[in-house]
């Protein structure tokens, strides 16, 4: 019976557990980043959005290339200092999401809640925003992501960061199964020499068992004989 290799079985359970963490972590990252983009933003995932910085009106909490954690909030639960983000429909603001801080909070003739924010870095306050321009509160700037987003985007780092594992994985995965195929080979190689030895061990036997069964028939043969020679002795002495 062939025995375990445990350093080569937990060497394939580590393998394939960290292959799987980072293809899970590539593909949600960017499905994350693409759902973000092709839906406009309309799509939360888990009440959760990610949002990137791109300019400095909210420095120096949050700088050029951070990304930002969005939360779906009740709107009654905003206050002011609170940073929001939400999609901007008037002047140079319009169509673009901006990430602010709120610094005062109205409300309009029927009792609407109406926001008034402002960048950190600004000093010119934003047009008024509506409850229904708000995507959520901002809860973290997730600093592992944000480090990875300023990393990848620069042309270098986006081929590091993607390419790179990629072809270390697909390549890495070529080299073990040629080694396997390779070592399969020498079992099944093994195998058969085990096996033709056992053939011809079997076939010696039963040779040897027919050369026994043939001196065993010549010996009653030659027992035979000898009796009826015995038998015709004893006949002419009795004459």
């Amino acid at each position: 019976m062939k025995k375990k290799s445990w350093p080569k079985i937990i060497f394939k359970i580590v393998y394939s557990l960290g292959k799987l963490c980072i293809f899970a972590f590539l593909l949600v990252f960017a499905l994350i980043i693409c759902m973000q983009r092709f839906s406009d933003n309309s799509i939360s995932f888990l009440n959760y959005r990610l949002f990137s910085v791109i300019t400095g009106s909210m420095a120096p909490v949050y700088e050029i290339g951070d990304v930002l954690l969005c939360e779906t909030v009740e709107i009654e639960d905003l206050k002011i200092g609170d940073d929001i983000s939400y999609v901007g429909d008037d002047g140079t603001y319009k169509n673009k999401v901006i990430t602010h801080r709120i610094i005062k909070i109205e409300e309009d003739e029927d009792g609407e809640p109406l926001f008034y924010t402002k960048g950190i870095a600004t000093k010119t306050i934003d047009p008024v925003v509506r409850k229904e321009q708000i995507f959520g509160k901002i809860t973290k700037n997730v600093t592992f992501l944000s480090a990875l987003y300023k990393f990848i985007s620069k042309p270098s780092g986006f081929y590091i960061a993607i390419f790179v594992p990629l072809i270390v994985l697909i390549s890495s995965e070529i080299v073990i199964s040629m080694v396997e195929k390779k070592t399969n080979k020498k079992e099944k190689r093994s195998g058969g020499s085990i096996g033709t030895g056992s053939l011809n061990v079997g076939e010696d036997n039963i040779r040897r068992i027919e050369e026994l069964q043939k001196e065993i028939k010549k010996a009653q043969l030659e027992l035979e004989i000898k009796k009826m020679q015995m038998e015709i002795e004893e006949k002419k002495n009795n004459k």
